[in-house]
């Protein structure tokens, strides 16, 4: 969910337990509201905060092909690294997940 900062007011809102077996990736902006936001969903989910690092072109798959890799790697980079740092989501999932009979192992 990301909604240009609006996250905590439209999360303080809702029932956390009508979200109970949804999962959420919730971008974080570091507002007074959000340690609150968090803990409205402390009985219905697992709470995993997630920190954004700096990507470089070590951490890209690129093509074999000298010309094309050093051709593409500034462009992916810039495109990869297009959110400011510091950046943190929460990914929130729920704490009783439905046994899925038809799950492949």
């Amino acid at each position: 969910m990301d909604v240009e900062g609006a996250e905590c007011d439209i999360l303080l809102g809702l029932d956390s337990q009508k979200l109970a077996k949804f999962h959420l990736l919730i971008e974080l902006h570091g507002h007074a509201d959000t340690d609150e936001m968090l803990k409205t969903f402390y009985g219905s989910h697992q709470i995993e905060i997630i920190h954004a690092r700096r990507r470089n072109k070590a951490a890209l798959s690129l093509p074999r092909n000298p010309f094309l890799r050093d051709m593409l790697a500034p462009v992916l980079l810039a495109y990869l690294n297009e959110r400011p740092l510091p950046m943190s989501w929460a990914y929130l999932y729920p704490k009783e997940l439905p046994l899925n009979n038809n799950a492949v192992d």
